[in-house]
């Protein structure tokens, strides 16, 4: 698979080590957040994204979309508040074969994907991580 085709690995790696869902946070303090603007093209700002890491992004298929929600979520430079948007994306391997639906999370800030997480196999600490964000949508 071409390197350009992947998603970063330092970006998944860093991501995947840091990335949480904050709770608690006082209604007060999330009143006053600036979340940007409302993405109302999310879904193709995230096929556009996703276009420079897919092998084959014209097969690539999207489903089960959830949100886009306002939300925040961590990694090891800060905190990100912005709008959530979780999506189940399916795409062909380098033999032409659907992989299966994998379930991925977007944190969208002023029409611009800054997070990704998601693609991991079912069953991996992983995945239930971003099951579980994903379900708050």
């Amino acid at each position: 698979m071409h390197p350009a085709k992947l998603i970063p690995p330092v970006l998944a790696t860093t991501v995947l080590a840091s990335c949480t869902f904050i709770h608690g946070n006082s209604a007060n303090h999330l009143d006053k957040v600036d979340y940007g603007r409302y993405p109302s093209s999310y879904a193709r700002i995230i096929t556009d994204y996703m276009t420079d890491y897919l092998l084959d992004p014209q097969s690539a298929v999207y489903t089960n979309w959830k949100g886009p929600a306002k939300g925040f979520l961590t990694n090891g430079t800060g905190v990100f508040y912005g709008y959530r948007v979780c999506v189940d994306i399916n795409t062909k391997n380098k033999y032409g074969t659907y992989t299966g639906d994998k379930q991925h999370l977007f944190m969208i800030v002023n029409n611009r994907v800054v997070m990704i997480e998601g693609g991991h196999r079912n069953g991996t600490a992983e995945h239930d991580q971003v099951f579980s964000m994903c379900s708050t949508l």
